[in-house]
């Protein structure tokens, strides 16, 4: 009887309030990047570009804003600044850079230029399929070639070596992202267009024909190891078909364990395609942000990334290394997972409005901390909402000092307000001990929060009870109930310790789909405008074409705002379709969204 009586008065005081700084990344990420953009050349023959430097500030921009970065953690090289010396030895020093522990993430981007060259000797090593050696060209380059180092491109035999005296070092949490190609040879001016005829810059030059790498850029030891390796830079992805991606490492001249694993590789394209660059931005570079701001980059393999990107005109993105199926930065990086929104107060000093509303999921009671800068370094107070509408909120102080507000700063949500939290019991059973302590630990606090009830008779929308060794998610939110539903699907989960993380996980998953069915505007300024109507579809002809329309004399299943179907009775080969009439004076646009409680998903 002692240990439930402990299981029933466990703190749960987490649920009614929160730290003040509740950005999931409150502390300074550990990540190193080095960023490289070149977009003006020495050599005047060469095309200048327009958006490489706008790549690398917004790349800067999203590691500071997203992931916490701190920028004495940053490193910057920038048209005249990237010269070859400057570029290698920022390179190499990242293995020695004293800061950068051992398993830190460590980031090199490259935005500008490509080239290739033949090798200067025919045993030369090299990884690509054509034989041709590839490099990076930095600002101090020379396209007809020069008789000593300076001039010269930064071969991909002495980027794979520096990579893997950093792998050594330091650990291979390395990610390499290069938005470039290794030729111009597309076109005679260096430009192509799309479809619709837009210019778009070509981020790749063709070297003459009688340009030469020289002999003595690279020493005789390191050309000796890398031939003996095989070895593979990863400035160029191998051109494999989507079959044999699994088995690519293990194919000839794809370079020893060594060579692969020491860091992993996204590219704008594949060998022989070029990397575009339109509107004064790199396409590749411009998509992959994208991609990480939208999905998260906690969520992604190396894999994915390629795999989630759109389809690029006129370039594949690639991916190459041994650790491709990671999370990116081996799982060490997170993006702040919360909003910052605008606060402002008048100059009285006594009112302060919220720039987001109830379109934002804003509601009476939530709770946001409030900084003087974007950072969110410099604390000044908690608000809370008092009142809302669709786009603004109007908020009280609740504790700290907002007198360095005026006449704007920013805002965090820390808890939402009381009306959007699922109602939630579970039984005070020795089986879930560990599952309170999750609960009870503010890390695993979610978005959408939880409001633990007492017993059955507090109106829960949730009940979790185990029942013959299977843990039951009973429903009781009565707009799922009504129609006979009253069980989720979730019906394999063990009472045991180490299946508590997967239980909290679908609690989660409750929350934000209770939230959201049950999320509507008070104000309900089209509910008299927009008619619904439900009616079964039959198919016509017209000029030969299959349409669907309305059934002569169908009903409209739509009643009370509620459609029911039976379709333990229904013919599987009738259609249902839905008719919106708009008297409103607005122009709308429609979404259907299908909410499914048996197994939370929308």
């Amino acid at each position: 009887m002692s240990k439930l009586k402990d299981l029933t008065s466990v703190d749960l005081t987490f649920l009614e309030s929160e730290s003040r700084l509740t950005v999931t990344n409150d502390k300074k990420c550990r990540l190193f990047a080095l960023i490289i953009a070149i977009d003006v050349f020495k050599d005047t023959t060469i095309p200048q570009l327009t958006g490489a430097t706008n790549d690398a500030k917004e790349v800067e921009d999203f590691l500071i804003s997203q992931l916490s970065v701190p920028k004495d953690r940053i490193l910057n090289l920038r048209n005249k600044e990237a010269t070859r010396t400057e570029m290698l030895e920022a390179m190499k020093s990242l293995a020695e850079n004293e800061s950068i522990r051992p398993t830190d993430p460590i980031l090199i981007y490259y935005a500008g230029h490509g080239a290739e060259a033949r090798p200067p000797f025919d045993n030369w090593p090299t990884s690509s399929s054509n034989g041709m050696v590839q490099m990076l060209v930095p600002h101090d380059f020379i396209s007809q070639g020069s008789k000593n180092k300076h001039g010269q491109g930064i071969l991909d035999i002495e980027i794979s070596q520096i990579l893997q005296d950093i792998s050594r070092k330091k650990s291979d949490n390395i990610t390499v992202i290069f938005d470039c190609c290794h030729s111009g040879s597309a076109t005679r001016d260096g430009n192509l267009r799309n479809a619709i005829g837009q210019t778009l810059a070509v981020r790749g030059i063709e070297l003459p024909p009688s340009y030469a790498i020289l002999a003595g850029l690279v020493s005789p030891e390191l050309r000796g190891r890398s031939a003996r390796r095989t070895s593979s830079s990863g400035l160029k992805s191998r051109d494999f078909p989507e079959s044999e991606k699994s088995t690519v490492e293990s194919s000839p001249g794809a370079g020893t364990t060594e060579t692969r694993s020491s860091h992993v590789l996204l590219a704008a394209c594949r060998q022989g395609e070029s990397a575009m660059e339109w509107k004064h931005r790199g396409a590749f570079t411009v998509a992959l942000l994208s991609l990480f701001k939208r999905e998260g980059i906690e969520k992604l393999t190396y894999t994915d990334v390629v795999k989630h990107l759109p389809n690029l005109q006129l370039q594949t993105p690639q991916c190459e290394g041994a650790n491709q199926n990671r999370i990116l930065f081996d799982s060490k990086v997170y993006r702040r997972q919360r909003i910052m929104y605008d606060i402002l107060t008048a100059p009285t000093h006594n009112e302060y409005t919220l720039q987001a509303g109830e379109a934002c999921g804003i509601t009476k009671g939530a709770v946001f901390s409030v900084y003087s800068d974007r950072l969110a370094t410099c604390f000044l107070g908690s608000v809370v909402v008092n009142e809302t509408d669709n786009f603004t909120s109007q908020c009280s102080v609740l504790d700290g000092n907002l007198s360095g507000l005026y006449p704007s700063a920013y805002a965090i949500q820390t808890r939402v307000g009381d009306a959007a939290n699922i109602r939630l019991f579970i039984e005070r059973k020795e089986a879930f001990r560990d599952l309170f302590r999750l609960l009870n630990d503010r890390a695993n606090l979610s978005k959408r929060p939880f409001h633990l009830v007492d017993s059955r008779q507090d109106q829960p929308d949730l009940v979790v009870t185990e029942h013959e060794g299977r843990v039951q998610f009973e429903v009781h939110d009565q707009s799922s109930r009504q129609f006979g539903l009253t069980h989720m699907s979730f019906n394999d989960v063990d009472p045991e310790p180490g299946e508590s993380a997967y239980i909290l996980a679908i609690l989660r998953r409750a929350a934000h789909f209770h939230w959201h069915l049950h999320h509507s505007n008070k104000i309900r300024t089209l509910a008299d405008t927009v008619h619904v109507e439900c009616l079964e579809l039959e198919s016509i002809f017209v000029d030969g074409n299959e349409i669907r329309v309305p059934k002569q004399g169908g009903q409209n299943l739509a009643i009370d705002n509620t459609i029911i179907i039976d379709y333990c009775d229904t013919d599987t080969q009738r259609i249902w379709g839905y008719k919106i009439t708009n008297l409103s004076k607005r122009n709308l646009h429609v979404a259907l969204f299908h909410f499914d409680a048996s197994s939370l998903k929308i």
